[in-house]
């Protein structure tokens, strides 16, 4: 299925924790970066929130993640809903990899968000499930701010509060592991959230994960902690995250959504086991602090594997 993906033209075979396989496209990625000068002042969480915000609805802002021009976040376009296994398309309603790029000079934000279940597992948080995850651009890189903790299917939550009016640059993260029906991203009356003013995550030719449940994002903490995500900031290349837990089995229908994405480099990354040095060398570690669960990434074995993978990455790139 793979030999008949368009714009194929390298392989590379690397040592990551599921001998993960790197093909790159014929067009070459140049990371680009945007200097800002925002600042935060003061980051205060709070669960209140004010009778005077005025909210946007983030569809109205710029949506990363999602390759397709359909309404809703949601990860594979309507057209495969009879074309891949239940699961799979059950799983691609979970808005994994998906993020909100906007601006604001608003001292404090908000943000409402429906989702589509309840959900718990037993192996990630609330916050990695359902919730949100906010960064700003501070320092020419992306610095995280805050979480959204969901408490039921409908929230709404303050995120930040005290920063000062300069205009500045965000990305808020959705659930891993759940769908999201509703999102509105709030502040007050007298002040603006636009549109990402600075590009900032290039997004002209993503790279696309295909995977299974660690490229979903098993078990981060929060949204923004899923190697795929960690990439992407380190990079500041949109990516498109494939990732279907347990089901990620080299299926030709997903192969086709893959053909549709004009992509700068496709990781595929769904062999479920690899030889126990390899996992310890690239994951794991010495200390074996790399997982939740025996099998599932921590935070330190999602950032192990980002940086493994970013260095596998640059090579084909960048190449010396």
């Amino acid at each position: 299925m793979l030999s008949s993906m368009k714009k194929l033209s390298a392989v590379l075979i690397t040592s990551v924790v599921i001998n993960s396989l790197l093909l790159a496209c014929s067009a070459k990625i140049t990371p680009t970066v945007t200097k800002g000068n925002s600042q935060i002042t003061t980051v205060v969480a709070s669960e209140n929130n004010s009778s005077a915000v005025q909210y946007v609805n983030a569809s109205d802002l710029k949506i990363l993640g999602k390759y397709h021009a359909e309404e809703g976040y949601h990860r594979l376009p309507a057209t495969f809903q009879d074309r891949v296994r239940p699961p799979v398309w059950s799983l691609s309603r979970n808005t994994a990899g998906l993020a909100v790029r906007f601006a604001t000079n608003a001292p404090a934000l908000h943000a409402k968000w429906g989702l589509t279940g309840e959900k718990t597992l037993s192996n990630m948080t609330g916050i990695a499930v359902s919730g949100l995850d906010l960064y700003a651009w501070v320092g020419e890189k992306w610095q995280y701010v805050n979480s959204g903790v969901p408490r039921s299917r409908t929230n709404d939550k303050k995120l930040i509060s005290d920063m000062d009016s300069t205009l500045k640059e965000f990305l808020l993260y959705l659930p891993l592991y759940n769908g999201v029906e509703s999102l509105s991203i709030g502040t007050d009356s007298a002040y603006s959230i636009l549109p990402p003013q600075q590009l900032l995550i290039q997004n002209d030719e993503p790279i696309v994960f295909y995977g299974t449940s660690i490229t979903q994002g098993a078990s981060a903490s929060r949204p923004g902690m899923a190697y795929p995500s960690i990439i992407s900031r380190r990079l500041n290349r949109e990516v498109v995250n494939l990732g279907f837990s347990g089901n990620g089995l080299f299926e030709a229908a997903v192969g086709e959504a893959l053909c549709q994405i004009e992509a700068g480099l496709y990781v595929i990354d769904c062999t479920p086991n690899a030889a126990p040095d390899i996992i310890k060398a690239n994951a794991l570690g010495d200390d074996h602090e790399g997982t939740t669960d025996g099998t599932h990434l921590s935070d330190l074995g999602n950032y192990r594997m980002a940086a493994q993978l970013e260095k596998q990455i640059l090579s084909i790139i960048e190449p010396k």
